[in-house]
């Protein structure tokens, strides 16, 4: 059986209404524009995901949706890149 308790010392009680948060130190941190590449990539497959359902469903509006939620993942990816690029 699995302790919930047993790596509690790397879990931030949440506020009220929110989901607990995962405080990470030392080497397993990711950088900031590491979080914003996975978060750009993530994005991209989500929009990507809705414009193809949006085309099969024949609603223009959910392939809208996901055409915007893919480019802003392209352009979070681009933030991550330029954040590498200046040393953040």
């Amino acid at each position: 059986m699995i302790d919930p308790k047993a790596n509690s010392e790397n879990v931030q009680e949440p506020e009220s209404g929110t989901q607990p948060t995962l405080i990470t130190k030392g080497p397993d941190m990711l950088k900031p524009s590491t979080e914003d590449k996975i978060a750009g990539t993530i994005h991209e497959v989500k929009g990507a995901t809705k414009e193809e359902i949006g085309k099969v469903a024949d609603d223009q509006a959910l392939e809208n949706a996901g055409n915007v939620e893919k480019l802003a993942g392209k352009g979070q990816k681009i933030v991550g890149e330029l954040k590498k690029a200046v040393g953040e």
